[in-house]
């Protein structure tokens, strides 16, 4: 099996609270060293999805890719990941962060 790499989606309300959300949740996940990505798109707005991808006890979605190619866990290695959430076709929530390899955070 290929090596994955898990990343949880926090919503969080206009308070500040936790919280569901629907709408289409697309993740890119690209190694900046090698140029390559995978990505996955899922429709929250599907009840089976929002419930498959709904962790309750990190209370965030869970998004599972595979590593991309040429990917080498080593020190100071990361990943780039990009998440939008497409509430609807005039509302869309975006971010980018940066995964460190576990321990490698410099």
């Amino acid at each position: 099996k290929a090596p994955m790499v898990d990343i949880y989606i926090e919503c969080l309300d206009q308070d500040d609270q936790t919280t569901r959300s629907v709408g289409v949740l697309r993740v890119n996940v690209e190694d900046p060293k090698s140029k390559t990505s995978t990505s996955l798109k899922c429709d929250l707005g599907d009840k089976s999805v929002n419930i498959y991808r709904w962790d309750s006890v990190s209370r965030c979605y869970l998004m599972e890719l595979p590593l991309p190619a040429g990917f080498s866990r080593e020190p100071n290695a990361f990943l780039t990941v990009n998440a939008t959430l497409n509430l609807d076709p005039d509302e869309l929530l975006t971010t980018q962060s940066n995964v460190y390899c576990p321990h490698h955070k410099p």
